[in-house]
């Protein structure tokens, strides 16, 4: 990837949101785990996404593909409240992820086709053998995570076209600008 790629956060809602309907950052910006060295957050990569009908159509597949999963896992049909939407993406530039530091990780950011989504990619941390305690290490993935966060900036707002019975619903939640809103990142 070249250093002026950028990377794209899909905002999922209601995943990414809190009770009070405000945008989660942790949640936004929670890392899978891997395993206990390795840790990724899903990105679409903007180079493979050159038009905005690409970038939405990456967002709609990425918040069906949560949605399938759920359904899935669940065993059922999915309830209206339960049913992930899309409602646009914050992005950040490879060479700014590239550009955070750390002793005890080390970050990278590469594409990872998943699926029939050959625009994504990965985020990843991983443990590079350090000798500190896992409370520290989990300090240190915490101030990992909020660099990152603070990193992309947006929100490019955005719905899928089979939103149109709900999109000013959709439109009237509050999508805070970034990296200013991402400073409280846990």
């Amino acid at each position: 990837m070249l250093d002026d790629t950028s990377l794209l956060r899909t905002i999922a809602y209601p995943r990414a949101f809190s009770a009070e309907n405000a945008l989660a950052v942790d949640a936004l910006f929670k890392f899978s785990t891997v395993d206990e060295k390795v840790y990724q957050l899903s990105v679409g990569l903007c180079h493979l996404l050159p038009s905005d009908d690409d970038k939405v159509s990456f967002g709609c597949r990425t918040v069906d593909s949560m949605n399938e999963t759920l359904r899935a896992r669940l065993g059922r049909d999915l309830e209206p409240h339960e049913t992930q939407r899309y409602l646009g993406y914050y992005s950040t530039l490879y060479a700014s992820v590239l550009a955070i530091r750390d002793a005890a990780y080390t970050l990278s950011a590469y594409w990872a086709a998943e699926g029939t989504m050959e625009e994504h990619g990965h985020i990843e941390f991983r443990d590079n053998g350090s000798k500190l305690s896992t409370k520290a290490k989990k300090t240190v993935r915490r101030h990992l995570r909020s660099r990152i966060a603070r990193a992309f900036s947006g929100p490019v707002r955005q719905t899928c076209p089979d939103y149109e019975h709900e999109k000013e619903a959709l439109e009237a939640i509050e999508l805070p600008s970034a990296p200013e809103a991402f400073n409280a990142v846990n």
